[in-house]
């Protein structure tokens, strides 16, 4: 059975790269719900139609120093999942595919699987010290590569019914962190979404659209 998706994509100032991403988007998918996020940057407003929506955040999430994602950061580790929580309800979709400026769409493609989340297994895996953790926390073998990157896809129906629970257990990584307990930072928050798919005992699934469909560069 075909599933819906939409597109949530975090832009900030650079307005050719935007507009050549999502035209490209456009040219295969005219009708899918299209989120535009402004990250406290420039005004993509003029975008929006019947399927392309817009949101400016007041919290710039991709910032540098004390406010960069990677930092022991509570109000932009909200502000973060707060974006894919609104992605979530705008797009009204079964899944959501997460854009940026280099993610390129190759092709029109159809979900006809079910998965929790899926995307390249390429370059881009958990570090050790995560992978060790989260297996001696789950008590089992996971795959070690991360999503949410760009061009990752994710559930958007078990992302919204476990809302409440990944923001429980950011928390709970927040106090095991601030407490010297854990190590890097990245297991508390950042942008590592799989960790907290991991965490509700949900997988990632090397996407069969990476590298083909869905080119992002040195991911893929």
């Amino acid at each position: 059975m075909k599933k819906t998706m939409g597109a949530i994509h975090s832009a900030y100032y650079n307005n050719d790269k935007f507009r050549r991403v999502f035209e490209i988007f456009r040219s295969h998918f005219p009708k899918v719900p299209y989120l535009i996020y402004s990250d406290m940057g420039d005004d993509f407003s003029g975008y929006i139609d019947d399927y392309t929506f817009y949101k400016r955040a007041d919290i710039r999430y991709y910032g540098t120093g004390p406010n960069a994602y990677w930092y022991d950061n509570w109000d932009i580790w909200h502000s973060y999942y707060e974006r894919l929580r609104e992605a979530c309800i705008v797009c009204d979709t079964d899944y959501i595919i997460l854009m940026e400026d280099d993610v390129f769409i190759a092709n029109t493609f159809e979900i006809t699987i079910d998965f929790d989340l899926c995307g390249p297994c390429g370059n881009a895996t958990l570090s050790n010290y995560i992978t060790s953790y989260l297996e001696r926390k789950l008590e089992k073998k996971i795959n070690p590569y991360y999503g949410l990157c760009g061009g990752s896809i994710f559930n958007s129906k078990k992302f919204l019914d476990n809302y409440d629970r990944i923001l429980d257990n950011l928390h709970s990584l927040h106090y095991e962190y601030s407490n010297n307990l854990t190590e890097p930072i990245a297991i508390v928050g950042d942008g590592n979404f799989t960790i907290q798919f991991n965490l509700l005992g949900l997988d990632y699934k090397c996407s069969k659209w990476a590298g083909k469909e869905i080119i992002h560069p040195w991911k893929s």
